[in-house]
């Protein structure tokens, strides 16, 4: 069991209710956010550490073909200088990736599936994860790495979809729900259970790579009447019918492997994730 553990990205929406759990749970964490220095090149934390969770990353697949080159750094080159300090320190690597799989070619996706790059973003996660493995292989650094699929959860920013459609279904001045594609399926993953998820793996000895999802793929136009049922509202929805480039109509992850080593499983379902988002974002709004 690791006694101290770093995190970064600690100032996060994941990462500041990882710290919050930790620490609940008795454990002394350290933490690195972005106002502690820039990951890529002053990442210089305290040395008693035993396991790291690296969170810090540059998001949003669209700012990924616009900053393409600043992902790359942030993702990739970040990841190299925590992977090398946790090799000095013979400390763990927990790294938190992402969806990596493409257009998969079957649902749900196991951890086997080839990777696939759908942009910028995605490529340069692949790439930390090669980093990580390397790093595993070479150096004999304990990794595992977390693909987490879709996260969500009370006080997630509104660059995301639940709390973007959450706020237009409960804002009385907004008459309408508005999209841009009805039609793409993702696997919405409640923030707690990953959070117990990350912390069974920092507890176990278990290594590789684990999904980090629900199971269950659910439509745009689905999570709408879920968040409208949610919010006590019949709003009309309105989709623009813009398609994005490069998008993945259907994301499910196949969780059988972290059910199988770790024993975990969800268990926040979505109606009840999408009433804790509602009963927050009302509080907020009182």
């Amino acid at each position: 069991m690791a006694d101290t553990v770093l995190v970064t990205g600690a100032g996060g929406f994941v990462g500041s209710r990882l710290v919050e759990s930790l620490r609940g749970h008795g454990r002394e964490v350290r933490t690195h956010s972005h106002a502690d220095g820039d990951i890529a090149s002053s990442f210089t934390p305290a040395e008693d550490v035993n396991a790291v969770v690296h969170l810090a990353a540059r998001g949003f697949v669209r700012e990924s073909w616009e900053e393409t080159v600043e992902f790359y750094r942030v993702n990739v080159q970040g990841t190299v200088r925590v992977l090398e300090f946790c090799r000095r320190h013979q400390a763990r690597m927990v790294f938190v990736s992402t969806y990596v799989y493409g257009a998969a070619t079957v649902l749900p996706t196991p951890e086997d599936h080839p990777r696939s790059a759908a942009s910028p973003y995605h490529h340069s996660k692949i790439l930390a994860e090669d980093a990580c493995l390397f790093y595993a292989r070479q150096f004999e650094v304990p990794v595992v790495v977390i693909r987490l699929f879709n996260v969500y959860g009370p006080g997630q920013g509104s660059g995301f979809v639940i709390p973007t459609l959450m706020k237009q279904a409960l804002d009385p001045n907004v008459k309408e729900i508005t999209v841009t594609d009805l039609r793409p399926r993702r696997d919405y993953l409640y923030i707690a259970d990953f959070i117990h998820l990350v912390e069974l793996v920092i507890e176990s000895r278990a290594g590789g790579v684990y999904n980090a999802g629900s199971g269950v793929s659910v439509s745009v136009g689905e999570l709408i009447e879920e968040i409208a049922r949610a919010a006590g509202t019949k709003k009309p929805v309105v989709c623009r019918n813009e398609f994005r480039k490069n998008e993945i109509m259907e994301v499910c992850a196949d969780i059988e492997k972290a059910r199988r080593d770790l024993g975990w499983s969800p268990r926040v379902r979505l109606t009840e994730g999408l009433a804790r988002v509602k009963d927050a974002m009302a509080s907020a709004c009182v």
